[in-house]
């Protein structure tokens, strides 16, 4: 075989390795597409209602934790809402250092959703102790009491709801969400989210709220590019 009958065999097999490879990449999908829409809240969650009553940790004859009956504007509650993919991994957050700050006997922010194996700092920021606790299966742990200006620090490798509390000011209550996936969101002060390059396919999305029972639910197909658009309603 001549050397230029060598050279051609050789360009047929790069390009026919190059064809099988496209096409593996279209079969795992990833070719993406963006999901957009808003999210607007119909039911009580627009109120803080009162909370139930509990004891903090060692404590039989404490103060009582009750949530104040304080009226919050829905607006404020869309900031508590995160809507996420199920089972879609990857995504454009990633597990961070990041922080739950303690001021004027509140944790901020109220929720904050993290991927899983992410660190969050508790940072007293007021001029009293605080303690932090929380009794949840995925990651329970009791931080004892310190000061203004110092921080504790907790690692979260497994998925679930965090609720949180001080066992020195039971009315302090807020929420990490771990999650199992980079595909989430939460609505900016217009209601609306935006979440960009989810590989194509039937995707689970979620909405979640700390006062929901149950997460809203919906299954969607994400387009292999352009944007689909999504109004929730909780």
């Amino acid at each position: 075989m001549t050397g230029r009958g060598k050279h051609f065999l050789v360009a047929k097999k790069v390009r026919k390795l190059l064809g099988a490879l496209f096409s593996l990449l279209m079969v795992t999908g990833v070719s993406a597409g963006d999901l957009e829409g808003t999210v607007e809240i119909h039911s009580r969650l627009g109120r803080r209602p009162i909370g139930k009553l509990q004891r903090h940790p060692g404590q039989n004859n404490g103060p009582l934790y009750q949530a104040p009956a304080k009226v919050s504007a829905a607006v404020d509650e869309v900031s508590n809402v995160v809507i996420f993919l199920l089972d879609t991994p990857g995504g454009p957050n990633k597990p961070v250092h990041t922080k739950m700050n303690q001021k004027n006997r509140q944790f901020s922010p109220y929720v904050l959703p993290i991927v899983r194996d992410s660190t969050v700092d508790f940072v007293n920021g007021d001029g009293i102790f605080h303690s932090v606790y929380s009794q949840c299966e995925c990651a329970p742990f009791h931080l004892p009491e310190f000061p203004q200006g110092e921080s504790r620090s907790i690692h979260f490798p497994q998925p679930g709801d965090v609720e949180l509390f001080c066992a020195i000011h039971p009315e302090m209550n807020a929420h990490i969400l771990v999650l199992d996936t980079g595909f989430f969101v939460t609505p900016d002060e217009n209601h609306k989210f935006k979440l960009e390059d989810v590989p194509a396919g039937r995707r689970v999305l979620k909405a979640w709220h700390p006062r929901l029972r149950n997460p809203v639910t919906k299954i969607i197909d994400v387009p292999p590019s352009g944007s689909l658009h999504i109004d929730l309603a909780l």
